[in-house]
């Protein structure tokens, strides 16, 4: 793992609603960090059996004029609120969205993929999209799901904690997060009911039958906690029995979080560590905006 300092960001927009926060996010990191802007959009072209399938609408339609069309579209975006004034780089992209928005984060060599999660229609939440999820999955880069504007100085982190190795990038981003902002950090590990563990069925497993006891957690919390450097960090630790997704998102509710900082894939020999799949179950149902770590990204620092 590698740490470098945040100067450039790349965030993805559709022109539709949820890429507003995802914009907003952006901008406001930038303003703050001096950082730059990659504003980028991906043009999808029509697979080989839609043009079989409709040869009228493949003759009138030119990809090149697509382009251009949304090229004009973007730049205007780069040019206004909330982005205007900022160093903007504008970039259409051709091919499948999540793979053009990785591959551009690449190329740039952005420090930060910054997408937005879709609202449910008439639904309190948020969907993530099959763009954002398959970026969050796939980037190597950390990623940003913006739900909504994320704040100048924000106040409360909250980190998911499975004790793995695999998950300590993203509670070493978390913690230089909470020290360059100020911000309190919640550690939270979830012991999981063994239904949950084992895939069992509840009346398999008796309903909500419990490996170990919080308490028992102590030693591995010792040895992660010596593994941080917490200097000038205001921070706590928690352990709680339930389901990893809901208690998580429960905890955020509480602390009104800003951000939740975790890992794609964590895996440990520990019975009850977070799964990979926790991830994707936060970033969908969490209501603050998450900033996804793999294990094998490098991290920034902020200036």
């Amino acid at each position: 793992m590698s740490t470098t300092i945040l100067r450039r960001i790349c965030v993805a927009t559709n022109f539709n609603p949820e890429s507003d926060a995802a914009v907003a996010t952006a901008s406001s990191l930038a303003r703050t960090y001096e950082a730059h802007i990659d504003l980028v959009t991906v043009v999808e072209p029509p697979p080989l059996y839609a043009k079989v399938l409709s040869p009228i609408q493949s003759r009138i339609t030119d990809i090149d004029a697509v382009v251009e069309r949304v090229r004009q579209r973007l730049v205007e975006v780069g040019q206004q609120p909330p982005l205007e004034h900022l160093p903007v780089v504008a970039q259409v992209r051709i091919g499948s969205p999540f793979a053009e928005i990785i591959a551009h984060a690449r190329e740039r060599h952005d420090e930060l993929v910054v997408v937005g999660a879709k609202s449910r229609t008439g639904l309190e939440g948020f969907l993530l999209g099959h763009t954002a999820e398959r970026v969050l999955r796939k980037s190597p880069v950390p990623v940003l799901v913006a739900k909504k504007p994320l704040r100048a100085t924000p106040t409360v982190i909250v980190a998911p904690v499975d004790f793995s190795a695999a998950g300590m990038p993203a509670i070493g981003q978390a913690v230089d997060l909470a020290r360059q902002w100020g911000a309190k950090l919640v550690l939270v590990h979830a012991i999981e009911p063994a239904a949950e563990v084992y895939g069992w069925g509840a009346e398999l497993a008796g309903g909500d039958v419990y490996l170990v006891e919080p308490e028992a957690l102590d030693p591995e919390w010792q040895t992660l906690l010596a593994k941080l450097d917490l200097a000038n960090v205001r921070w706590e630790q928690r352990t709680r029995r339930g389901y990893a997704v809901q208690t998580l998102c429960d905890v955020a509710r509480e602390e009104d979080a800003d951000l939740v900082v975790m890992g794609t894939h964590g895996r440990s020999a520990l019975p009850h560590a977070l799964l990979g799949s926790v991830a994707e179950g936060v970033t969908r149902n969490v209501a603050c905006n998450v900033l996804t770590v793999r294990p094998d990204a490098f991290t920034f620092h902020l200036p």
